[in-house]
């Protein structure tokens, strides 16, 4: 762990000087601890300004925080508990529980506060849509579920597959490194799935054939996009407001 100097102190915005070639990364943690003045404050390191200074935002108040004070690089960014212990449970934006039931007890995994950001283009129907209006007759979903670790979240993200292939009649295969891969005909059964000699699907190698019919006729969906609920939502607000009328002028 790298040692600083704070040297300024703008709101939130706290410039710290560490030694030449030893500047903490970019969304690094930096701690500011002064038991005297009862201070313990967490930084995250936003921009490297030169001059071997870099400057960070304060997460809390930078009350009683002057010039000199040291700061030490964690050598790595925030991070916060991961996994089945979460479930059910506050956290602040350290990764500490706050719901007065108690720390988490030897959290499995922590993962860093800034990560790549999930693969959820298939939650977006409009977009699956536009491929299959361009002529695909099969949807292949290649995603990256690693952040969801061996939990239930995993087979969330897969059923949204199933919606695709429904409202817009194309079979879909999915391949996610180490979330649930496996085949959905265009009706939403799954009809083959990668799993090991046990059964279990998540985190897992493993291969899988499936053949599946495709379909050359065009869903509603397909052909009318989001036109249908909107003009159900537009019909019934019109009744509404029509009944709303009619009460108020009887009264």
């Amino acid at each position: 762990m790298q040692e600083g100097t704070v040297v300024q102190v703008i709101g939130p915005s706290v410039d710290v000087r560490f030694e030449s070639e030893k500047l903490p990364k970019l969304y690094n943690a930096v701690k500011i601890e002064d038991k005297e003045k009862n201070i313990s404050l967490v930084l995250e390191v936003a921009q490297h300004l030169g001059d071997n200074v870099v400057r960070c935002i304060a997460l809390a108040t930078t009350e009683g925080l002057v010039r000199g004070m040291k700061a030490i690089d964690t050598g790595g960014p925030i991070s916060v508990p991961v996994g089945e212990q979460t479930l059910g449970r506050i956290f602040n934006v350290f990764g500490d529980a706050i719901d007065e039931k108690g720390p988490i007890k030897d959290p499995k995994k922590r993962y860093p506060i800034h990560r790549p950001a999930p693969c959820f283009e298939e939650v977006f129907p409009d977009l699956a849509r536009q491929f299959v209006r361009e002529g695909a007759r099969l949807l292949v979903v290649i995603t990256n579920d690693a952040w969801f670790g061996p939990s239930a979240a995993a087979y969330q993200h897969a059923q949204t597959s199933a919606f695709r292939a429904v409202e817009l009649r194309v079979p879909v295969v999915r391949a996610a490194n180490t979330g649930w891969s496996g085949c959905i005909d265009a009706a939403g059964r799954v009809v083959g799935r990668v799993a090991d000699a046990q059964g279990t699907e998540l985190f897992v190698p493993g291969t899988r054939t499936c053949e599946m019919a495709v379909s050359q006729s065009e869903s509603v969906y397909l052909k009318f996009g989001d036109w249908l609920p909107i003009l159900c939502v537009l019909l019934t607000a019109g009744w509404a407001l029509q009944r709303f009328l009619n009460l108020r002028s009887r009264n």
